[in-house]
């Protein structure tokens, strides 16, 4: 039997990489997607591969899956009776619910099954905004060679060639989708990259199994594209971890699928 999937998106970089990811690796599946009605014309020009509709047509299908930035429609799903992958975090409260975590999260519960035993720092990249943050990280950063201005998107300062920290409002207001015990414990960086992210953790590591990824790999690009996420142990017990924010998103979300 065919499965169906409903997907609610606000923006076209997770999508993208979602509906490629199913569609490599379960081409069996069906995909509807989903947006605000202001939203469909931008989601249809920048995915033209998938159909976007409204929500009005929503409710024929098996799985319900919410992304990033489609928690805005969850709302409206009405009495849908499928299975619901909820990767926004709309349905935190719902225990039924499968849920997809923050990659920040996935990463140290793989590290440590207590955050209370480590602590570190965590960088992040731009595509914590979307395609509107990689956009304007591009693009500021060509401004800025180039010695021009540029109307921003989503960050609303100079990100090209810097480094954000917290305190920051607009890297405060995503840094509030990290559950309290982790910001705790975590120094959050924003860096000037589009999708990579990297994690130096202290503490209680000794279960992680590490490799010197640098033997086969000696940049963030590589090991994003060769590898996916990496850990490297270090010689002091610190452990570093290097992926790919939205890869992270990915693979939870087709497992997920694949287990229905």
């Amino acid at each position: 039997m065919r499965m169906e999937v409903g997907i609610f998106a606000g923006e076209s970089l997770m999508l993208n990489e979602v509906i490629t990811g199913i569609e490599g690796q379960m081409p069996e599946v069906s995909i509807n997607v989903y947006a605000d009605e202001e939203k469909v014309p931008v989601l249809q020009s920048e995915v033209p591969s998938a159909q976007i509709d409204e929500l009005n047509k929503f409710g024929d299908e098996d799985v319900l899956l919410v992304l990033p930035g489609g928690d805005s429609l969850a709302g409206n799903a009405g009495d849908f009776d499928g299975s619901v992958i909820d990767a926004a975090g709309y349905y935190s409260e719902d225990a039924d619910i499968c849920k997809v975590l923050n990659p920040v999260e996935y990463i140290l519960n793989s590290v440590c099954d207590d955050i209370d035993e480590i602590k570190g720092v965590c960088s992040l990249p731009a595509a914590i905004f979307g395609k509107d943050g990689v956009d304007d990280l591009i693009n500021q950063t060509r401004h800025l060679l180039a010695f021009s201005d540029y109307n921003s998107k989503v960050i609303d300062f100079n990100l090209g060639f810097n480094v954000a920290t917290e305190g920051n409002p607009l890297f405060d207001k995503y840094l509030t989708n990290i559950k309290d015990e982790v910001r705790k414990n975590f120094i959050f960086r924003l860096l000037p990259v589009s999708t990579g992210l990297i994690l130096d953790i202290c503490g209680n590591t000794e279960d992680v199994a590490g490799e010197d990824l640098y033997g086969k790999t000696g940049n963030l690009t590589d090991i994003i594209a060769n590898e996916g996420l990496v850990f490297r142990k270090e010689n002091n017990g610190m452990v570093t971890v290097y992926g790919d924010y939205l890869h992270i998103f990915t693979k939870q979300i087709l497992d997920e699928l694949k287990k229905l």
